[in-house]
């Protein structure tokens, strides 16, 4: 029997878990003790044969029932079994939450990615955990030449500024998670500024297309996949306006680049970001002409993850 699996999503689609999950299994993938999982083979014959398999298995998921029913069974198989909530603890709707809560009850170690979502969690399992979601990437890929000098021209008359979408998602409340439409009509009212906005799927310029048209031609668009950091690299600053949110891995990446970050207030943000209530806030921030901040050095993601994994038996003897 092998010790580690780990099951979540690689590239593509990208977003901030799969990228999480790659540069984690990047790490492991050479070990033989360790293996992966794609989580759409988690119910097939090979996905619980490989579940049965291993001692240790770590969930990366957003499905909050997929999350209980995976914490249930391994506990009934006699599993140690790690779940990581990649984003803000009691966002859903009240049986969403419940879910929730009753998978981290379930579950060996809970892993959660902000403070605010750490109390709420060690109040139903003491083993649970807060570790971020950064993972420093090892390797980048540049943006295509054609993109690069259309960025650079920008720049010469406007200032750039960066966000990114990896799809069309609402809250509780009905409003846009990522929070685009509203920074739109805010960046139309001027001129002197540019928001690049990195969209791989194409799915948010096709909702602006349709519900804001007006809108439209405000950004500069980048809807094929890419990686972000290269356009973080040519930004004045990232722009998180999220309206909720877990261990943003965009907000960790601007911040080991040393380039600001200003992002909503709706968690609890790492030291070093330019947290605001509103956009009135954020655009007197951006006129402030703030310039790099340096975050507080988190611990490295890996050797804590590491750590944990030990815990369980990683390495042992059965």
């Amino acid at each position: 029997m092998k010790d580690l699996l780990i099951v979540g999503k690689i590239p593509p689609p990208i977003g901030g878990v799969t990228i999480h999950v790659s540069r984690l299994w990047a790490y492991f993938c050479s070990r033989r003790d360790c293996s992966f999982l794609h989580l759409k083979d988690l119910f097939t014959g090979r996905g619980i044969s490989s579940v049965l398999g291993h001692r240790i298995i770590h969930l990366h998921t957003s499905n909050v029932y997929l999350r209980l029913v995976f914490a249930v069974v391994g506990h009934i198989l006699g599993k140690r079994t790690i779940i990581t909530y990649h984003g803000n603890l009691s966002r859903y709707s009240w049986l969403k939450n419940e879910a929730d809560y009753l998978s981290l009850r379930w579950c060996s170690v809970p892993i959660v990615i902000n403070r605010g979502s750490h109390t709420l969690a060690r109040g139903m399992n003491p083993r649970a955990q807060r570790v971020s979601a950064f993972i420093p990437p090892s390797d980048v890929q540049p943006l295509p030449l054609a993109t690069l000098e259309v960025i650079e021209r920008i720049k010469l008359r406007q200032r750039v500024f960066c966000t990114n979408a990896f799809n069309v998602t609402f809250d509780k409340h009905g409003l846009e998670i990522y929070g685009i439409t509203n920074l739109l009509s805010r960046f139309s009212l001027r001129s002197d500024y540019k928001l690049i906005i990195s969209d791989p799927t194409g799915s948010y310029k096709a909702f602006v297309r349709v519900n804001a048209p007006d809108l439209i031609d405000v950004p500069h668009w980048i809807c094929f996949p890419h990686d972000f950091c290269e356009v973080i690299k040519l930004s004045e600053g990232f722009i998180r306006n999220t309206s909720t949110d877990g261990d943003s891995i965009s907000v960790r990446e601007a911040l080991y680049l040393g380039k600001p970050v200003f992002a909503t207030n709706v968690v609890d943000r790492p030291e070093g970001v330019l947290a605001y209530r509103d956009l009135d806030e954020l655009f007197a921030l951006l006129q402030s002409g703030t310039t790099s901040n340096v975050g507080a050095v988190e611990p490295n993601t890996i050797e804590v993850l590491i750590d944990i994994y030990k815990e369980l038996g990683l390495g042992r003897e059965p």
